[in-house]
């Protein structure tokens, strides 16, 4: 007999759930949730995951390793992540996790956890709201995750999904290598493989700046082959060089960018 759940393959609604009965609101107080469920959070030097969920013996704990993640919002979703894992019903026994927030494993529970601390941490209904006509730029991807207090990551995802701009976000590294974090259901263009010659994230990389960003407009076959189509694209690359990496930012050009580079020269 198949077994049939509330909510069948929707970890979202599991967290509107918790958002609802909790009466939370953003920036969701997440060890808050840990301690209704009476689920104990310890912080161990665990070598061989990031993340562990143990339910046993009448004990419930999550175990994470603040020296592997000691970025704070990264600390929240792996919290999140773990709450996922106990509250969607499928999800029983154990869980050791690795890589958490990588939406591309093959890892059917843990995409779902990822699903569900999305959820959590950046409820779609109370961003719907604030980006509804406004451009996905990285300053207002910065702007929200600190004030949902999540990563640029885990914010330009559930933004992207929720809006109608031609949008994608990306990790970019050294070798050429990308990373897609997410993309708009109308940006399925095809990113060019190799190293990207005029582009901010290759100058981020090679000149190592700390921190720094760079928007640049670039002619739309600079980042994207095998489609038709005359306009330039947007590029906002922010390095990351903890990680060896940056953060882009690509979208369709608008007038206003046009406006905006004229008077920064």
């Amino acid at each position: 007999m198949m077994v049939r759940y509330l909510y069948e393959n929707s970890p979202e609604r599991y967290a509107q759930d918790v958002l609802y009965s909790m009466k939370l609101t953003p920036p969701i107080d997440i060890l808050e949730v840990c301690k209704a469920y009476d689920l104990k959070v310890y912080n161990e030097d665990i070598k061989s995951a990031e993340a562990f969920l143990i339910v046993s013996q009448g004990k419930k704990s999550i175990i994470i390793n603040e020296k592997k993640i000691p970025y704070i919002p990264r600390q929240r979703f792996t919290i999140a992540h773990e709450v996922g894992h106990f509250i969607i019903p499928w999800h029983e026994g154990q869980y050791k996790c690795k890589h958490i927030g990588d939406f591309n494993t093959s890892d059917i529970h843990e995409n779902e956890a990822n699903i569900f601390a999305s959820e959590l941490l950046v409820p779609t209904a109370s961003i719907v709201d604030s980006i509804k006509g406004k451009t996905v730029t990285l300053e207002l991807i910065k702007e929200m995750a600190q004030e949902y207090s999540v990563s640029l990551v885990a914010m330009s995802r559930k933004v992207i999904e929720n809006t109608d701009e031609k949008v994608m976000a990306l990790f970019y590294y050294s070798n050429g290598n990308k990373l897609v974090q997410a993309r708009s259901k109308n940006f399925q263009y095809a990113l060019k493989p190799g190293v990207i010659n005029r582009s901010a994230a290759k100058e981020l990389l090679q000149s190592r700046y700390r921190n720094e960003s760079i928007k640049r407009i670039l002619r739309r076959e600079s980042w994207f082959s095998g489609f038709s189509g005359d306009f330039d694209i947007v590029e906002e690359s922010l390095c990351q060089p903890t990680y060896g990496r940056v953060f882009t930012i690509l979208r369709a050009a608008k007038d206003f960018d046009y406006f905006d580079a004229f008077f920064e020269q």
